[in-house]
């Protein structure tokens, strides 16, 4: 009898382990099914960006449509990872049921929930909308932008973005100053003017014929 408890007791600490695991599986795939849907919301807040860089372009608001793109260039980085992330969930949900599959099935749970974190951070289209604002809240976010992007854009992400702006203006026929021409101060005059021989005189006697036409007989 008690041989029996015993196995009987075994037994069910093995059903809760097993639904334990069970678990943790289904809650991967609720989050796998998430981050695509934050995904198709993200690039749907990547393509207003495209479009509020081409506004802003207009209006030669150059800094600020060169924002919109690094901004817009940061989520295609978190979509490329969360795209990786979704692969790995994929492998895992399919796998066969080990051990080892099992703690990384937890593993992937926990980053799963900070994926998500991320992506919900870029799915406001209205956040977006702030950077062709010039209220103070909205001058606040760009600072906050900015800020946020300082370090995680590479040189070369950055001359790709120069480029797209200016193949952008130059779809637009929106001219764009080179950077040799900013700040450069404009040109003087190789040679001093001259003055003509008596035109001097010639510019005196007229101002007194106007003088004596305005003014009032006496």
């Amino acid at each position: 009898m008690g041989n029996f408890m015993s196995s009987k007791s075994k037994g069910g600490k093995k059903a809760a382990q097993i639904s334990e695991a069970d678990k943790a599986v289904l809650d991967l795939k609720i989050k796998r099914d998430m981050l695509h849907k934050h995904k198709k919301q993200v690039q749907a807040v990547m393509a207003r960006e495209k479009e509020i860089a081409t506004a802003l372009l207009k209006e030669g608001k150059k800094d600020k449509a060169l924002l919109a793109l690094r901004k817009r260039k940061q989520q295609g980085k978190l979509i490329e990872k969360t795209d990786e992330q979704i692969l790995r969930m994929e492998e895992l949900v399919n796998g066969v049921e080990t051990a080892q599959r099992d703690k990384q099935v937890f593993e992937a749970v926990r980053i799963g929930t900070e994926a998500l974190k991320e992506m919900q951070k870029e799915t406001s289209i209205e956040e977006v909308e702030k950077l062709m604002q010039d209220t103070q809240e909205a001058m606040d976010y760009q600072k906050e932008v900015e800020a946020m992007l300082a370090g995680q854009i590479s040189d070369v992400d950055e001359a790709a973005m120069e480029s797209e702006l200016e193949a952008m203006a130059a779809e637009m026929g929106v001219a764009q100053p080179s950077q040799a021409d900013i700040g450069k101060a404009p040109a003087v005059p190789a040679t001093e003017p001259t003055l003509v021989p008596g035109g001097q005189a010639a510019a005196e006697e007229e101002e007194e014929e106007e003088d004596d036409q305005v003014m009032p007989p006496p």
